[in-house]
């Protein structure tokens, strides 16, 4: 139960209301110089992969990148370890983002790794998969 002094029903204030602008409704394009990577676990109980997908789908580019593990949680990035109890062996997501990053201009939407058999959806095969 809510004290007095937070309960929302008695909070004597307009609510935030945004006007909508020339992008509202817009997707996200993202500039032919740069790159997205983002991450995603089937297991996350936070952060819902098809949220991940929906993005994906939203974002304007061709440097677009969606890993997908299938056995990680929330942060599979950094925080899923890939050996029990000993951060120094790595986490998941470590290699691939870096990887990512050092391949500058030269990323091209590969990349392959055995860590865990992620899933991936880049944003060539993404197109492939609209026509």
């Amino acid at each position: 139960m809510l004290s007095n002094e937070l309960d929302p029903r008695k909070h004597n204030a307009n609510g935030i209301i945004y006007e909508r602008d020339e992008y509202w409704k817009r997707s996200a394009r993202i500039p032919s110089q740069a790159s997205a990577l983002h991450f995603s676990s089937h297991l996350d109980p936070q952060t819902r992969n098809k949220h991940a997908e929906h993005l994906l789908k939203a974002l304007d580019g061709d440097s677009i990148e969606l890993i997908v593990f299938d056995y990680t949680t929330h942060s599979a990035d950094l925080l899923t370890q890939l050996a029990n109890g000993d951060l120094s062996k790595g986490t998941c997501g470590v290699d691939p983002f870096a990887f990512f990053m050092g391949a500058g201009d030269a990323y091209n939407g590969v990349y392959d790794t055995n860590l865990v058999s992620p899933q991936r959806q880049t944003s060539r095969m993404r197109q492939e998969a609209e026509q």
